[in-house]
């Protein structure tokens, strides 16, 4: 079933600030209200946020500056990029060390009242047994959902393209990690580039996951890359009417990510917003 009135609400619509690398976390939030959103998906990395060396201090206060502004922040994305947080690695001092980092960023998100956090299972090498890797992928996503139930925060696991990971790309192999995990706190969610990519859709993964399949990543792509609405050639419409079809009420991010946007981010924001604008609530 579709939603009653067959569009999806503006309010499920979050900003992301790593489209905003060349401005400050204030321009951001400024933004964000220009645009007449209301959530953010807050990316855990300089300028806005080193996970290095904030204080548990400086993030209540960045709490209160969020709420002050009208905002609500709907997920925690941490830094994790594989060659430096890999929670499949071989190597198991590296390993741990990447646990320990994402241990703080569940801290980091409890901090800031947020119930989501965006994780990865990271990937093995090319020459090593995959499903040894993904056993080890596992074992610690296992271990992470354990912290993240403590803290009353889901964990969305992030299929990736197969340039990024060797482990969890498509949703079949999401579901199998859920499976194996089997742990309430961690869940699953769709990028619509990787979920081109493997000829996906929403569809299955609401079939397949049912209530474990928690966010969406709504980006174009030609076909790959991370563009705004509009300005590549992904099958956005048919997306979009099925998640109107799903009555799909979750949040979804606008995670743009080129070069050509850093600049002037709202002017790509925009187009996508307007892209948005057939299949949403009239405000």
């Amino acid at each position: 079933m579709g939603k009653e009135n067959g569009r999806l609400g503006r309010g499920q619509i979050a900003n992301m600030n790593i489209c905003y690398q060349m401005y400050s976390l204030d321009y951001f939030f400024t933004s964000t209200k220009r645009l007449g959103l209301s959530s953010i998906e807050l990316w855990g990395a300089p300028p806005h946020l080193d996970q290095r060396f904030i204080s548990n201090g400086e993030l209540y206060r960045l709490k209160r500056r969020v709420r002050g502004e009208g905002l609500r922040i709907v997920c925690y994305t941490p830094f994790q990029n594989g060659r430096v947080i890999n929670l499949a690695d071989r190597d198991k001092s590296f390993r741990e060390f990447s646990i320990g980092w994402l241990r703080r960023s569940l801290e980091i998100a409890s901090c800031l009242e947020t119930d989501k956090m965006l994780v990865t299972a990271g990937r093995g090498l090319l020459d090593e047994s995959a499903a040894e890797a993904f056993e080890r992928a596992a074992d610690s996503l296992g271990r992470l959902a354990k912290t993240a139930g403590r803290y009353g925060i889901t964990l969305l696991l992030e299929p990736l393209r197969e340039d990024e990971s060797n482990l969890v790309c498509s949703l079949g192999e999401a579901a199998h990690m859920l499976r194996r995990v089997s742990d309430p706190a961690l869940k699953t969610m769709a990028d619509t580039s990787p979920m081109y990519a493997q000829g996906e859709n929403f569809t299955g993964y609401k079939r397949t996951l049912r209530d474990d399949f928690a966010h969406v990543h709504l980006v174009d792509g030609d076909p790959d890359g991370h563009l705004a609405l509009g300005d590549g050639n992904l099958p956005l419409k048919k997306y979009l009417e099925e998640l109107i079809e799903l009555g799909y009420n979750g949040t979804m991010t606008l995670e743009l990510i080129a070069d050509a946007y850093f600049r002037d981010p709202e002017a790509p924001l925009r187009r996508s917003l307007r892209f948005l604008s057939p299949y949403l609530e009239e405000d």
